[in-house]
Order: C-alpha cells, then sequence, then structure tokens
C-alpha cells in the first residue's frame, strides 16, 4: 500500500501535537486499519477523540479549538518536514 511509512509519520506528528495540548494523550500514534483511507492517493490518518468524560456536555465545546490548532499544527510541521510524498 502506498504511503504507508509517511501516513505513520505524518500520525505522530499529529499525535504529538495533540499530546502537548490534551493531557493524557499518548506521545506516539498507535496503528489500526482503516479501510476508508485504503482508496486515498496520498498520505492520510483517522484520529480518533475518546475516553472523554466531563460533567457538563457543553465543556466539549471548549476542546474544539485546541484539537483544530493541534491539527493545523502538526500539518503544518509535516510539510515544512518535507514528508508531503513518500520518497
Amino acid at each position: 500500500m502506498p504511503h504507508v511509512e509517511t501516513s505513520h509519520h505524518l500520525a505522530d506528528v499529529l499525535e504529538g501535537e495533540l499530546a502537548q495540548r490534551f493531557s493524557g494523550s499518548p506521545i506516539t500514534s498507535s496503528t489500526a486499519a482503516v479501510r476508508g483511507l485504503r482508496s486515498v492517493g496520498a498520505p492520510a490518518v483517522a484520529i480518533e477523540v475518546s475516553s472523554v468524560s466531563v460533567q457538563d456536555p457543553t465543556s466539549l465545546e471548549g476542546m474544539a479549538e485546541p484539537l483544530a490548532t493541534s491539527i493545523a499544527r502538526g500539518l503544518q510541521a509535516f510539510k515544512a518536514a518535507g514528508f508531503s510524498e513518500d520518497k
């Protein structure tokens, strides 16, 4: 499958960004086959947000901005490192 190695690198970069903003997040990514990503012709990852327990469900809205920021910064770091394509 093309882009596997690069996808793993992308996942690690994104996980590192998420771990900086969300306590309890692992520092490195884990691997799981995602059938829907097989047809993507570029590096791809699936981000799973789980184990979220709060008293007030509206407090989850506060997670949206740090989550989006983490993803955006991870993508910027990935592209800056020159990993936009498998070599």
